[in-house]
C-alpha cells in the first residue's frame, strides 16, 4: 500500500499584510462612498430637492400656430397633399375621426407643415373651428381639454375635474366642423388617446385631426386615416434656405461671392434637415469674414454621430458658439422639467 503524504503550504507573513491592507483600503473607500451618500441625502432634504425619473428625451419648447412663410422652402407638394385630406378632396370619408399624422424625424419641419395647413385660406373658410394644442410629453388628457375650451372660448375655463372638462368639449364642438392639431405627440398608451377621442365624437361630418409625430407607435395607437413621412430637402433647397438666413439684408455685400461657396458646403452637411439649416444660417449670419465661416465648416463636431439622435451638429455647433455666459444661462434653464413655462 503507497502512503499517502499530505502537506501545507503556508503563506509567507508578507503576503498576509498585503492582503490584509488591501481589504482594509477597500473598506475605508466603502466608509468614505457612504459618508458622501449621507451628505448628498442630506443637501437633498435641506434643498427641498424631489427626484423624479424620466426617459432622457430632449427639452421642447411649447409650440404655436404662427408662421413666417418666407422662411418655408420646398414643402409646396407636402403642403398640397395634406390640403387635399384636410378639405375632403381625393379621399373617401370613414366612419369615426378622419386623421393625418404627419411622421418625421426630430427637426425635419413636421410641426412647419402643419402650421402651412393650419393657416392656409382654404383651411381657415372651410371649418367652423380650428384648435392648436402643443401635446409633447406627458400626454395630459386634462390639460389638453383645457387647452381645447380655452382656444374655443377665448377664457381660462375654471374646471379641473376630468368629466367636467370632457362635458365642456363636447359642448363646445358638439355639431360643428373642427379641425384639431395636436403637434408633438410622444405618448402610445391607448387609454390615454382614448379619453381625447372618444370625446371629439360629436364634431360634424368632415371635421378633422392633424398630429406630428416621431413615432411610428403613435400613429397605429391613434388609428390614423392617412400617413405623410416627411423626408429630407433637396440639395438645392437646403442651399437656397441657407443662403436667405445667412445672408438676411446683406443683399449688396460685398463678401456675398467670397463666402457663397463655403455657406453651400455648410448647407450640404445639414443632410436636408430644415432646423439644422435655419440654425447655422442664423448662427453664421453675424460673422462677417471668411476664417469664421472656415471654423464653421470645418469644426470637428461635424464628425460626430449624432445625426441619428435628437441632436444635430448643427445644434451642437450653436451650443458651442455661445458666449460662456449665456452657456451658464442654458445650463440653469435646463434645470427645469420639460415644458416649463
Amino acid at each position: 500500500m503507497s502512503k499517502k503524504k499530505v502537506s501545507f503550504c503556508m503563506p509567507s507573513p508578507c503576503i498576509c499584510f498585503k492582503q490584509v491592507a488591501s481589504r482594509r483600503d477597500i473598506a475605508l473607500k466603502i466608509k468614505g462612498i457612504e459618508q458622501q451618500l449621507d451628505a448628498i441625502a442630506s443637501e437633498r432634504t435641506d434643498f427641498n430637492f424631489v427626484s423624479s425619473r424620466s426617459e432622457e428625451r430632449p427639452l421642447r419648447v411649447i409650440t404655436t400656430s404662427a408662421i413666417d412663410i418666407s422662411e418655408v422652402y420646398g414643402r409646396d407638394m407636402d403642403k398640397k397633399i395634406i390640403l387635399d385630406h384636410l378639405l375632403g378632396k381625393n379621399c373617401q370619408e370613414k366612419s369615426g375621426l378622419y386623421i393625418v399624422s404627419i411622421v418625421g424625424t426630430g427637426g425635419m419641419g413636421k410641426t412647419t407643415l402643419a402650421r402651412l395647413a393650419y393657416n392656409h385660406p382654404k383651411v381657415k373658410a372651410h371649418f367652423d373651428e380650428r384648435i392648436w394644442v402643443c401635446v409633447s410629453d406627458p400626454f395630459e388628457p386634462t390639460r389638453i381639454f383645457r387647452d381645447i375650451v380655452e382656444i374655443l372660448q377665448k377664457t381660462s375655463p375654471n374646471l379641473h375635474n376630468l368629466e367636467a372638462l370632457h362635458q365642456k368639449v363636447q359642448t363646445c364642438v358638439s355639431g360643428k366642423k373642427f379641425l384639431l392639431v395636436l403637434d408633438d405627440v410622444w405618448t402610445d398608451e391607448d387609454q390615454l388617446w382614448e379619453q381625447l377621442k372618444n370625446t371629439l365624437h360629436c364634431g360634424a361630418a368632415g371635421s378633422r385631426i392633424l398630429a406630428t409625430t416621431r413615432k411610428e407607435s403613435v400613429l397605429k395607437m391613434m388609428r390614423t386615416t392617412y400617413k405623410h413621412p416627411l423626408g429630407e430637402l433637396s440639395l438645392e433647397q437646403c442651399r437656397a434656405l441657407f443662403h436667405q438666413m445667412a445672408f438676411y439684408e446683406r443683399s449688396t455685400w460685398e463678401k456675398e461671392e467670397e463666402l457663397k461657396e463655403i455657406g453651400e458646403k455648410i448647407a450640404d452637411k445639414c443632410k436636408g434637415f430644415p432646423l439644422a439649416i435655419k440654425t447655422l444660417g442664423n448662427l453664421i449670419r453675424f460673422k462677417n469674414n471668411k476664417e469664421e465661416w472656415e471654423d464653421v465648416l470645418n469644426n470637428e463636431v461635424w464628425w460626430l454621430d449624432v445625426f441619428e439622435t435628437d441632436i444635430s451638429p448643427a445644434l451642437l455647433l450653436s451650443y458651442y458658439d455661445l458666449p460662456p455666459a449665456i452657456k451658464r444661462c442654458f445650463s440653469y434653464c435646463a434645470v427645469f422639467p420639460k415644458d416649463c413655462y
